[in-house]
């Protein structure tokens, strides 16, 4: 369990620097300020930017929504691979296994996220 913990801790600081280096914060607040927009009664009064800002909103949503995710997926195995239970230990393995093939793929995707992809 130790080694799992380890491992954990490891892919949960690489995570959190993909997410920083992402600036998802920056693009969540910039979802937040779409989603007011949107919410204004006056929104649908003009269809093309009110659909200009709907696609924005969908493109934050794909970019951050998978980041999060993984963030908490990877907390939740975290703290309960801090309670000890071995009985978890191979469920929790698979898990982490699966938290480390879904980062991986995220980053393969921002390579290929370029003009030229």
């Amino acid at each position: 369990m130790d080694r799992q913990l380890t491992e954990a801790t490891e892919l949960q600081t690489a995570i959190k620097e993909a997410t920083e280096r992402l600036c998802l914060t920056k693009l969540e607040a910039e979802q937040a300020e779409l989603q007011t927009v949107s919410q204004q009664t006056d929104f649908w009064q003009d269809n093309m930017a009110a659909q200009e800002t709907m696609k924005q909103l969908s493109k934050l949503e794909a970019r951050i929504k998978p980041w999060r995710e993984l963030q908490k997926n990877l907390t939740d195995v975290i703290e309960l691979l801090q309670l000890g239970d071995q009985s978890m230990g191979g469920e929790l393995s698979q898990q982490l296994h699966s938290i480390a093939t879904k980062y991986n793929r995220l980053k393969e995707e921002l390579k290929l996220n370029g003009p030229y992809d």
